[in-house]
């Protein structure tokens, strides 16, 4: 899919996985309406000029790229996750605000 502000589309999940994590295993479920064949993709979508939207089966994450400055660019992304994964056991939260230069 593209157009003048914006492109992205699918990428399939490798077999035996069924998220996108170093593991590539996640024990929370998928978030609410996903099911089937959906369940084993990943759509990404960059709006222009600066964000990227990815839709995984058990989170959705959007990135910002900002010019703070010349030279310099801030990097923030953002995590939505299915009500109270956010105490499952071994979850982590990390906040990443980074500068890239």
């Amino acid at each position: 899919m593209a157009g003048r502000y914006f492109n992205g589309g699918p990428m399939g999940i490798r077999e035996g996985c069924n998220t996108l994590t170093v593991s590539g295993v996640t024990a929370h479920p998928p978030l609410p309406g996903i099911s089937g064949q959906e369940k084993r993709l990943v759509h990404y979508f960059n709006l222009y000029p600066n964000f990227l939207f990815s839709l995984a089966p058990d989170y959705v994450m959007a990135h910002y790229l900002w010019p703070p400055g010349a030279g310099v660019r801030l990097h923030r992304n953002r995590v939505v996750l299915r009500a109270g994964a956010d105490g499952a056991p071994g979850f982590r939260r990390r906040r990443r605000h980074r500068l890239l230069g």
